[in-house]
């Protein structure tokens, strides 16, 4: 969390104005970024498939408060942080059944957390029409 922090503290201060006059595509995406409840767009955000760099950077150069994204960065990486160290300490397991305990744990906790965000999200969007 606090490379990712250094990112965007970094995307923050360094070249804002310039990055978003440059590239106005940017621009219109941060804007939509910051329009949104502020940590619950980090989580949203935390769960794209890109590479975590690209999403600091984006959140730098977006409104973002600082608060939102410690609090969205947390929540963010837990559904991959206990499913990555699950499988990490199974790997270590010399038995062969307590691997299969472990990696049978991660799963079920990656498919309930999965599920809880599926959940969640389907229940923002409901909010969001209405």
């Amino acid at each position: 969390m606090l490379g990712a922090y250094c990112t965007f503290l970094f995307a923050r201060w360094s070249a804002r104005e310039l990055v978003l006059r440059r590239y106005p595509k940017l621009q219109s995406l941060a804007a939509r970024v910051q329009g949104r409840k502020g940590w619950w767009s980090v989580v949203l955000i935390r769960q794209i498939p890109v590479a975590g760099l690209y999403n600091d950077i984006l959140l730098g150069i977006s409104a973002i408060g600082h608060r939102d994204f410690w609090i969205g960065t947390g929540l963010g990486f837990l559904p991959q942080g206990i499913a990555a160290t699950l499988v990490g300490a199974g790997m270590v397991q010399t038995d062969f059944v307590a691997l299969g305990r472990y990696l049978a744990v991660a799963a079920a906790v990656l498919l309930v957390l999965t599920l809880a965000w599926n959940r969640l999200v389907a229940q923002a969007g409901k909010q969001h029409a209405a």
